[in-house]
């Protein structure tokens, strides 16, 4: 299981928690949700990997994040 946090690299304490950029989230949800892929609506929650996902599942998912997070850097 694992989480992606956006406005903070490390979230260790409640009071961190209230910096987290909840508007960005909200975006990164969503384009993944059009592609089919369903991860947990809030950054609060935790997305779970399990036997179910193939291969293919977990390499399209990685892809979907990975290209959103490249954009957020230019």
């Amino acid at each position: 299981m694992f989480t992606l946090f956006f406005g903070r690299k490390e979230v260790a304490l409640d009071g961190e928690a209230k910096e987290l950029d909840v508007k960005e989230f909200a975006r990164f949800f969503r384009m993944l949700f059009s592609q089919g892929i369903y991860f947990p609506p809030s950054q609060y929650e935790a997305a779970f990997v399990s036997l179910a996902h193939t291969e293919a599942n977990l390499e399209y998912t990685a892809h979907a994040i990975l290209t959103y997070l490249s954009q957020l850097q230019k």
